[in-house]
């Protein structure tokens, strides 16, 4: 059995992917490693890049057989490009599951090992982050990542469960809310903790980016929607949702920073830190969101089998 298995979803990253996998390639641990790619019908050179890798004995990479036309590529299609994510997971054996993508990287040869130790010594905490930060890779500028808000490049947490895993991945999450969601769930299952001992990920920012080429209508529209599938999913795999006694306002609160930090609502929003109120001064948002794809809201409250 693989102790960690990193999560690595892939589609036409060739420029980036060989200094992806080269820091996982460098980790040094006592315990074997499973790399499970995700391809989603690349057509550059990313997997030959991939197959052709001379790795460490604790290391195996696992491709996941796709055909095109088969069960992955039809649900695929219906589901959206965030279904690689959750096809992906789902086939990750390991006792605890990192996060990688291709065109980000880990600096730390020690970082999968110092996690692990961790959490095989604190067992009430399901997960343990470590600090990151932003690369424009454009302006060739670096920045400190936000330690309120934890990236899922420093992730390394338990298994999931498999009903919170059907539903992370639902159309309506899809890009938005997956990394958020992760970490909502997991800090409802136990503790988490930051590592200070460990070498900052590097979350590359590039026009090729997914995330990237979304526009910020879109990214808050999005949030505002996740806000209301993620309660739903909740209550679905927990019995209680978001707003419930149990995961109160704390996890809430994440919530809010998270949306705020990341700059999906804007320069017009202020938050009174020691206080959980919001000033929303945002109207031209607002009014771009009524016209954004309204056919989309009635798709989310009306056709959700969440809602």
């Amino acid at each position: 059995m693989f102790i960690v298995s990193v999560k690595f979803t892939v589609f036409n990253n060739s420029k980036h992917i060989y200094q992806s996998i080269r820091s996982i390639l460098m980790q040094k641990t006592n315990f074997p490693i499973e790399i499970v790619v995700g391809d989603d019908f690349s057509t550059d050179k990313s997997l030959d890049i991939l197959k052709n890798l001379i790795l460490p004995s604790h290391i195996t990479i696992k491709f996941i057989k796709r055909p095109f036309n088969g069960i992955y590529h039809k649900n695929r299609k219906k589901n959206g490009y965030a279904y690689n994510a959750y096809d992906t997971i789902k086939k990750c054996s390991g006792k605890y599951i990192a996060f990688l993508d291709p065109d980000d990287y880990w600096t730390d040869p020690n970082k999968l090992q110092s996690q692990v130790d961790f959490l095989e010594k604190n067992g009430s905490y399901t997960a343990c982050v470590h600090e990151y930060r932003y690369y424009y890779e454009e302006q060739g500028l670096v920045l400190r990542g936000n330690r309120c808000n934890p990236h899922i490049s420093s992730l390394v947490c338990k298994n999931f469960d498999p009903c919170f895993l059907k539903y992370l991945y639902h159309p309506e999450i899809n890009l938005m809310g997956d990394d958020t969601a992760i970490f909502l769930f997991l800090k409802s299952q136990g503790k988490l903790k930051r590592l200070k001992n460990i070498k900052p990920s590097i979350y590359r920012i590039h026009p090729d980016g997914i995330y990237s080429q979304i526009t910020k209508t879109e990214k808050t529209y999005n949030q505002f929607i996740f806000i209301h599938v993620i309660d739903n999913i909740f209550k679905k795999c927990l019995g209680y949702g978001v707003n419930n006694n149990y995961i109160n306002a704390q996890h809430f609160k994440f919530l809010f920073k998270s949306i705020i930090n990341n700059g999906l609502i804007g320069e017009n929003i202020r938050v009174e830190s020691k206080y959980t109120s919001i000033s929303f001064v945002f109207l031209k948002d607002i009014l771009n969101l009524l016209i954004f794809k309204i056919k989309s809201i009635y798709l989310c409250y009306a056709k959700s089998e969440l809602l």
